[in-house]
């Protein structure tokens, strides 16, 4: 369930306007439509193919949203960086919608097909309703006023928006290959060379540094009396780095310096430390593994959302405001569904 958890990043000085949330996170397809509206039901904030979200659904996830953020930043981030309301709300309307989104998505095609929550998560999700509303102190069933039944809903469409994430990254192959993984750490020396004026001098100083790793000096006492860059090492994998300097790693033995290497705004000398890092290559085997889901994820969810409609009532969303009763006790509900 970390899945759909992981889904909206927090971003304390990404202040994004509600136009860029919907179409940037959530829609992210080509032909959908996003459409404001004041004249549908009286309590939908949204509405995706005509399925509503209501006020006291949206209080759900505002208050734990608000909740999480104020054990990141403090309870007083509010009045601290008004913006952050902003970059609240919006990531709260994030999750809604794409929680609504993937059921719509789980629910699709014939019923064999369908993904639905088994008997043990729909326990799971009694269990969870439970508890939280057990958590709630009278205050904050005031706030949220919602009914048991609308609750225990909300929790089974955010387990199944979970299951149908895990759905869809689950048909990535998770084998990576060593070579394809393969991360290769050097020693490097820059030398800048801005603009045409110093290309004579940056290629002079340059050659002074290969002579001297050729005449048998330390790459890291050469690097420290002609390189422009304060890193000395670097890891470099396939499709990261730039190419002169990937196809020159990739082909160095260990121990071995490479010529000068024209790059962007300079030269360059590497000298392979490791061929193959072992603990580099593992590391970077999940980094690809992540990249292929969530591509996999984005293009299942850019082709299903590409013909839906969003409506969004300005009123309704007007109204879901930063809860400022600090006796609301309410949060702790995306933890619970983790």
């Amino acid at each position: 369930m970390k899945g759909i958890h992981a889904l909206i990043a927090y971003g304390r000085r990404h202040a994004l306007c509600l136009f860029a949330i919907m179409l940037s996170l959530l829609l992210t397809g080509c032909g959908e439509d996003v459409i404001l509206s004041a004249g549908f039901s009286d309590i939908a904030v949204f509405e995706v193919e005509g399925e509503e979200f209501t006020l006291p659904e949206m209080r759900l996830y505002l208050i734990n949203e608000q909740r999480e953020y104020e054990k990141i930043y403090g309870a007083d981030i509010w009045d601290e960086d008004p913006e952050m309301a902003v970059v609240m709300r919006e990531n709260a309307l994030a999750r809604a919608v794409r929680v609504k989104t993937l059921c719509l998505m789980a629910r699709q095609g014939e019923d064999e097909n369908a993904v639905t929550l088994s008997e043990e998560e729909l326990d799971k999700a009694a269990r969870i309703t439970s508890e939280y509303e057990n958590s709630l102190t009278d205050e904050g069933r005031e706030y949220l006023d919602i009914t048991s039944e609308k609750l225990l809903s909300c929790v089974q469409d955010y387990l199944l928006a979970g299951k149908m994430y895990e759905e869809i990254i689950g048909s990535v192959n998770p084998e990576i290959s060593d070579d394809e993984a393969r991360t290769v750490r050097v020693e490097s020396i820059f030398v800048a060379a801005p603009d045409e004026a110093s290309q004579l001098s940056a290629i002079r100083k340059a050659e002074l540094s290969l002579e001297a790793l050729t005449d048998g000096e330390e790459f890291s006492a050469v690097a420290a009396r002609y390189s422009d860059d304060p890193e000395l090492y670097y890891n470099i994998t396939r499709d990261e780095a730039d190419p002169v300097v990937e196809d020159a790693a990739f082909n160095l033995s260990e121990g071995e310096v490479s010529d000068i290497l024209e790059v962007d705004g300079g030269y360059r000398i590497i000298k392979c430390i490791s061929s193959f890092d072992r603990d580099e290559t593992d590391r970077n085997k999940t980094v690809i593994l992540q990249e292929r889901r969530q591509e996999a994820f984005e293009t299942a969810y850019e082709a299903f959302t590409a013909d839906l409609d969003y409506v969004l009532s300005e009123q309704n969303w007007a109204k879901c405001t930063v809860c400022t009763d600090p006796g609301v006790q309410a949060g702790g509900l995306f933890e619970l569904c983790e």
